[in-house]
């Protein structure tokens, strides 16, 4: 290979490199669900549920696919109907997450600027 085809690879890779960092970082930025559809689908339940119900404390469960399917906010809400003050539990596990992953999803939880009074997270 000559130095001139060097040159144009290293050249073509940084392009390539840079092009692709930048272009995940506006999808990063922009909606949810392009970047991470799993946490994207989630994230926006929560503003919803958020938006629906405002005074209630927020708990959200991070964790791995265990907790994903085994922790069911659903049968937490169906507990004390009566007491409307009572926490509202989310569920935002990700499959196949471990603890940076699960880091990643209270950071991204905290930029949406949501207000969280406890979290549960799964250590394996």
């Amino acid at each position: 290979m000559t130095r001139r085809a060097a040159r144009r690879t290293m050249l073509f890779t940084l392009m390539g490199t840079i092009v692709a960092t930048v272009g995940y970082a506006a999808v990063e930025r922009g909606e949810l669900v392009y970047g991470d559809p799993e946490y994207g689908r989630k994230a926006r339940a929560l503003l919803t549920q958020r938006a629906n119900h405002p005074l209630r404390p927020l708990t959200v469960v991070l964790g791995s696919s265990r907790v994903s399917y085994g922790v069911d906010p659903q049968a937490w809400e169906a507990t004390d109907l009566a007491d409307p003050c009572r926490p509202m539990m989310v569920n935002m596990a990700l499959v196949g997450s471990g603890p940076i992953l699960q880091r990643l999803a209270l950071q991204r939880l905290l930029a949406l600027n949501v207000t969280i009074d406890a979290v549960l997270i799964e250590f394996w």
